[in-house]
């Protein structure tokens, strides 16, 4: 809470013994972290491998997809997963231009344009080893929930998540509610190992998890 309301661009991090201190920030940025309240900013520096989501339905699931696809929990393996929100990736990804010791990977949507929300908007990080986008390339797959929903079809269909014949819109209009749903089949239903993870959030996993 002190540093943030410091400021980020009047901080000096220390780790060992590198120094890194952030500059040419964007005021919008600054003020962006001055104005946070949560510990986000707190996780992100300390964290050395990071996956940043969109939203609660993303943060909800992720553990469960990492421990399915690499069999132990996120922080067994040095990896931190924070929701902020698709608007604020760029502030994340402005700072990690600085901290090139931090692996930061962001899971976002492609909303039905990949070659302009994901290729075009993220060129400018094509260059930064250290920063990763991953969306499903499809534009048909355009949010988090539709694909798993393409992936699963049958199986979701067969569960009776919802008194509903169209599944995806129930889906899009609850998505943390869905996502705890999904989380309980997940946990709790032999079912569910016939659950298919996404190849793109595989690909998160495996990305940030290589060393």
């Amino acid at each position: 809470m002190i540093a943030s309301r410091l400021g980020v661009d009047n901080l000096i991090f220390i780790d060992n013994g590198q120094l890194s201190k952030l500059i040419d920030l964007k005021d919008d940025t600054i003020r962006y972290f001055k104005k946070s309240t949560n510990q986000n900013l707190l996780n992100y520096i300390l964290a050395k491998k990071v996956i940043l989501v969109e939203g609660n339905a993303e943060f909800i699931l992720m553990e469960n997809f990492f421990q399915i696809v690499k069999k132990k929990k996120p922080e067994d393996m040095g990896v931190s997963i924070i929701s902020v929100g698709g608007l604020s990736f760029e502030r994340y990804l402005e700072f990690t231009r600085y901290l090139t010791h931090k692996k930061v990977a962001v899971l976002t949507d492609n909303d039905n344009d990949y070659e302009n929300k994901i290729d075009s908007k993220y060129a400018s990080y094509s260059n930064c080893q250290n920063i990763q986008i991953f969306s499903d390339q499809n534009n048909d797959n355009h949010t988090f929930e539709i694909c798993l929903f393409n992936s699963n079809k049958n199986l979701f269909n067969s569960w009776n998540f919802a008194k509903t014949k169209n599944l995806q819109k129930f889906m899009l209009n609850n998505k943390a509610e869905f996502a705890l749903r999904l989380l309980e089949k997940l946990e709790n239903d032999e079912e569910s190992r016939e659950f298919k993870i996404p190849e793109y959030i595989r690909q998160v996993i495996e990305w940030i998890t290589k060393n």
